[in-house]
């Protein structure tokens, strides 16, 4: 079948055997008109295949096998389905569980923000168990019916958390001379002879006194409304997404062109203080959005009165008859004759001097010449003129 598509050029140590029997993945681009082939094995040779991205399905079947046309979901588009056309945040208000904030997203379409202490894909909070408070190698045992959880202790080991020894020498006082921060528990840490003691944190809180506090979970660090997100790697490591208005670490920096740099019509914004972004306008505009055209044509920069059209940084010059150049400024030499040393008002009176003129010229004669080119002796026109009053123009 002949069809006129764009088509996607695999080399073969790309193509990807699928049940729909076409490849895809890593292929290059081109338009032309030709018979589509498909394979379901791949062989050492370059194949032409339609790519449907990994959101779409094929909707319409060439003959062979072929796709030639992709069924994009809601809010992609492309020809490959490979373009997010609109926030799927609102076009599938079930797309994230329960407390969490659905965020458009530029690479992925869309992300989940989790409310509070919510972790992992479902935002759940995380149970009594997911720190594993019983110590001294007791098993939490997850919540059962009117139980919040329970701990299964060690041999030698009691205690709600398994925090006491039942070995003779236990000295409850120990625990108190151990200065636990933050409601932390005191429990026995060892069960030899020497029974040495440690701090059981509650969650949020860590170190050997549980004397730090774990970003996202009590407070949150980030500034001006940014959303406080831990390292699952590192507890003590976060990050923060802020909004488009700020960014920094903490979100403590403002951006002052987040309204501004939309409304620059031909420039874009910059900072110019903390709190002042401005329009810097590409050349040719001004204002105070870059809204302005400038008239290049005022003053008109064109020479001999030509005519000036204004554009965007630049005009153009209409030139009257006899000058040319960018603002008319090359002024044709009307005195020039196609004898070389020779001006136009030289033919006759050799020691004439000739002015330059728009379009035209004028004649300086030496003194035993007269007339507009210098072409009529002195005396002769002094003869004529003892006769009567000709006029010496029309004798010239």
């Amino acid at each position: 079948m002949m069809v006129k598509t764009t088509l996607l050029l695999c080399v073969a140590s790309s193509l990807i055997d699928t049940s729909s029997g076409f490849c895809w993945f890593n292929c290059a681009e081109e338009t032309t008109t030709t018979t589509m082939k498909t394979t379901t094995t791949p062989a050492l040779e370059a194949w032409q295949c339609r790519n449907c991205s990994q959101w779409s399905y094929c909707s319409e079947w060439a003959e062979n096998g072929v796709c030639n046309e992709c069924a994009c979901p809601k809010g992609i588009a492309g020809p490959c389905c490979d373009k997010i056309e609109r926030n799927r945040c609102l076009l599938e208000p079930n797309l994230c569980p329960p407390r969490s904030t659905c965020e458009f997203d530029v690479v992925n379409g869309y992300k989940c923000v989790c409310h509070g202490k919510g972790v992992g894909p479902d935002c759940r909070e995380p149970g009594p168990c997911e720190y594993n408070p019983c110590v001294n190698g007791g098993v939490c045992r997850e919540p059962s019916e009117n139980v919040t959880f329970g701990c299964d202790c060690p041999s030698g080991m009691k205690g709600n958390l398994c925090e006491s020894t039942t070995l003779c020498g236990f000295s409850p006082c120990a625990c108190d001379r151990h200065k636990c921060k933050n409601n932390a528990t005191c429990f026995v840490k060892g069960m030899s002879a020497i029974v040495t003691y440690s701090c059981h944190c509650k969650p949020g809180y860590t170190g050997e006194y549980c004397e730090e506090e774990m970003p996202c979970v009590y407070s949150n660090p980030c500034k001006h409304g940014g959303v406080c997100q831990v390292d699952p790697r590192n507890p003590m490591n976060f990050r923060c997404l802020c909004t488009n208005i700020f960014s920094g670490r903490l979100c403590e920096i403002y951006n002052p062109c987040h309204a501004l740099a939309s409304q620059c019509k031909h420039g874009s914004c910059r900072p110019v203080s903390e709190n002042k972004g401005e329009c810097f306008c590409i050349p040719g505009y001004n204002g105070t959005l870059c809204e302005n055209d400038i008239d290049d044509c005022t003053p008109n920069p064109c020479e001999y009165d030509g005519i000036c059209t204004d554009k965007v940084n630049n005009f153009t010059c209409a030139c009257p008859e006899g000058t040319s150049g960018h603002r008319c400024e090359i002024n044709f030499d009307d005195c020039l004759t196609k004898t070389p040393g020779v001006n136009a008002c030289a033919l006759r009176d050799r020691s004439a001097v000739c002015i330059d003129g728009l379009n035209s010229f004028s004649c300086n004669c030496s003194k035993d010449w007269t007339g507009e080119h210098c072409t009529m002796r002195m005396i002769i026109w002094e003869v004529i003129k003892s006769f009567n009053d000709t006029d010496i123009s029309l004798l010239d």
